[in-house]
C-alpha cells in the first residue's frame, strides 16, 4: 500500500459539509469529496514565493498550464449541482517554475527541501482521496490528472500511457497483455460491468474520449479520432498517471492524464463553464456505463453505511504512561489495525490480541485508529 497521508480524513468525509486541508504555507490544496473520483491539477498554481529559487535542473519545463485550477473548480460546481455530491481535487498553487508535482521528486523539486515537502503532500492528498474512494466504492475509482496543452489541434488529448504509435495499432493489437497490463486502466477493462475490452474503453462508442465528442469536445482517443497520428505532439500521460493508476502495481484506481485545448475550453469563464457542465453530465454517464455507479445518488448510499458502521470502544482514550489501549469490542480479536497521527502518518500496523492494542513508543500527542469497517477512533498520548 503507498503512503497514506491524513486519514483523519476517513471518518469526517462521507456526512459533512466540503472538507479542505492544506500542506505547508497553503501551497498544496486538498478538499475532500464523497464521490469515486479524484482530480488532480499540479500545474495550474500562480503562487511564486522569490524565497524559493526558480527550478532548472534536467531541462526543467516550467510552463504554467493556464486557467486549469479554475476550470476544475468549475466541474467540482457542476458536479455538485447535478448530483449533491463531491469529487475529491488535490491542486497545487504554486507556479511550476518553482515546483513539478508532475514529475519525480528529484525533478519535481530540483533538490529544495520545502519543494520535496509540497510535492510529497500533493501526492499524499491523492493517495488518501483513492484509499477513501475505494474503500467506500468498493476498489471502484477513477483518477483524472488535468493539464491544459498549446498544441495546435483544437482537441482534448486523453493519456492512458500509450504512445502515439501505439494508440495507430489495430484493436487486436492493443487488446493483447502487453499493452493493458501498462495501461493505465488495466483495471477497469478486468473489471468493467460490460466487460468491454480495452480498444473499446479507448475508441469505441461507450469511451471517455467518444463521451467528450458526442458533446461537442474532440478528443483523442475516441470514436471519432481513433489516434492522435505520429507527428502531432500528442500527450500521452505523465508521472502522476503512472503513480496514481494502476499502471504502477501498488495502485488500484484507473484513470487518465486529460490535456485541454485552451479555445473553447479554458479561455474565458462562460467556456470553463460550458465544458465543466458538459464532463459532469459525461462523468455521470460514464460511472454508470463502466462501473454502475449512479453518481446522482451515490453520496447519499455511501452517507447512510457511513453511519451505520459501527464504533470502536476503546479505553483509556487518555493514556499516560499507558503502552496498550483495551478494546471493548469481542469480534475484534485479530483484526489489523493502523495507528496513525493527526497528519495521517502510519505509525503502527498489527493485530487486536487479547483485546489489546499495543502502543510502542508513541511521543505525547492525538491519534487514531482504524479498523476496516469500523468508525475511526480517537485517543491522546499525555506527557508523562
Amino acid at each position: 500500500m503507498k503512503h497514506v497521508f491524513a486519514l483523519i480524513i476517513l471518518f469526517v468525509c462521507l456526512n459533512t459539509n466540503a472538507q479542505t486541508f492544506f500542506g505547508l504555507n497553503n501551497y498544496i490544496e486538498y478538499k475532500v469529496g464523497n464521490l469515486p473520483l479524484i482530480i488532480s491539477v499540479p500545474h495550474g498554481g500562480t503562487v511564486n514565493p522569490s524565497s524559493i529559487p526558480t527550478r532548472t535542473c534536467n531541462n526543467a519545463v516550467t510552463v504554467t498550464d493556464g486557467n486549469t485550477i479554475e476550470l476544475a473548480r468549475q466541474i467540482d460546481t457542476a458536479l455538485q449541482q447535478l448530483t449533491g455530491c463531491k469529487a475529491h481535487f488535490v491542486f497545487c498553487h504554486l507556479r511550476r517554475t518553482k515546483i513539478d508535482c508532475n514529475r519525480n521528486l528529484a525533478d519535481g523539486t530540483c533538490g529544495n527541501l520545502q519543494m520535496q515537502q509540497s510535492w510529497n503532500e500533493f501526492q499524499k492528498f491523492i493517495d488518501t482521496a483513492q484509499l477513501i474512494a475505494n474503500t467506500t466504492y468498493n476498489n471502484k475509482s477513477f483518477y483524472i490528472d488535468l493539464h491544459g496543452h498549446g498544441n495546435p489541434i483544437p482537441r482534448l488529448e486523453l493519456g492512458y500511457l500509450l504512445t502515439e504509435t501505439e494508440l495507430g495499432y489495430s484493436n487486436t493489437t492493443l487488446n493483447q497483455l502487453s499493452y493493458v497490463n501498462t495501461s493505465s486502466i488495466k483495471n477497469l477493462v478486468n473489471s468493467n460491468i460490460n466487460s468491454y475490452t480495452h480498444a473499446q474503453l479507448l475508441r469505441d462508442s461507450f469511451a471517455l474520449g467518444s463521451y467528450f465528442g458526442y458533446g461537442g469536445y474532440p478528443a483523442v482517443p475516441s470514436l471519432q479520432i481513433q489516434n492522435p497520428g505520429t507527428s502531432s505532439g500528442y500527450y500521452n500521460g505523465g508521472y502522476n498517471t503512472f503513480a496514481n493508476t494502476c499502471a504502477s502495481p501498488s495502485v488500484i484506481s484507473s484513470g487518465v492524464q486529460i490535456e485541454c485545448n485552451n479555445p473553447n475550453v479554458r479561455d474565458t469563464y462562460i467556456n470553463r463553464k460550458k465544458f465543466a457542465d458538459s464532463t459532469a453530465r459525461i462523468l455521470i454517464k460514464f460511472f454508470k456505463k463502466h462501473y454502475g455507479i449512479n453518481l446522482m445518488n451515490a453520496c447519499l448510499v455511501n452517507s447512510i453505511k457511513q453511519t451505520e458502521m459501527q464504533e470502536i470502544s476503546i479505553y483509556p482514550t487518555l493514556l499516560k504512561g499507558d503502552k496498550f489501549l483495551l478494546v471493548k469490542n469481542k469480534n475484534l480479536e485479530n483484526k489489523p489495525f493502523i495507528i496513525t497521527n493527526t497528519q495521517g502518518a502510519q505509525l503502527i500496523i498489527n493485530r487486536v490480541k487479547d483485546n489489546k492494542i499495543l502502543l510502542p513508543n508513541l511521543a505525547p500527542g492525538a491519534y487514531y485508529l482504524l479498523i476496516e469497517g469500523y468508525k475511526v477512533a480517537k485517543f491522546i498520548c499525555l506527557p508523562e
